[in-house]
């Protein structure tokens, strides 16, 4: 509540007559619930779409706005911009979509907020750039030499002639 009332307030106060904003929405909080020890949600405004952590019973009013964190969820990992606002205090927000001008009703953009808010805790949206790590794992398994390969056989130090004429650039050099 605290949350929909400041950005409310922010509405009426400060964005109002700002150009991009969606005149057709309001401020409305969707789907938030308990996840980690925090609260989590989307809060959708006239003017932006987004996904929302908020602390429960921790202190972020340290928060500096602006810094960045990626938080990860099944779905993959995304990142926060920390802020701070007087009446709900510190809180972590992941961009949705800014401006809201592709939205026509209220009601579309709550649809949204509560597909977005099911789609994060389904693996099956993870994306392919999210699995890098695991990609880079399947390469280096694919280059690393057999196990079997024997690996205390040297290998002649000396340079062949053709290896020193073209500065090793030569690539058969068993050619003529």
């Amino acid at each position: 509540d605290r949350l929909v009332d400041d950005f409310t307030e922010v509405w009426h106060a400060k964005m109002r007559d700002v150009p991009f904003v969606n005149k057709a929405l309001s401020v409305e909080a969707v789907g938030f619930r308990r996840h980690e020890g925090r609260i989590l949600g989307v809060l959708i405004s006239p003017w932006f779409m987004n996904l929302i952590v908020l602390p429960d019973g921790e202190d972020w009013s340290g928060l500096v706005p602006g810094e960045k964190e990626t938080l990860v969820f099944p779905s993959g990992e995304y990142e926060f911009l920390h802020n701070t606002r007087d009446m709900i205090g510190g809180y972590k927000a992941c961009s949705l979509f800014s401006p809201m001008g592709e939205f026509t009703r209220q009601k579309d953009a709550a649809d949204v907020a509560r597909a977005v808010m099911e789609a994060l805790f389904d693996p099956a949206h993870r994306a392919e750039t999210d699995r890098v790590a695991d990609i880079r794992a399947a390469r280096e398994a694919e280059l690393a030499p057999p196990e079997d390969a024997d690996d205390t056989a040297e290998i002649d130090p000396t340079p062949t002639r053709r290896a020193i004429i073209t500065g090793g650039l030569s690539q058969a050099e068993g050619a003529v």
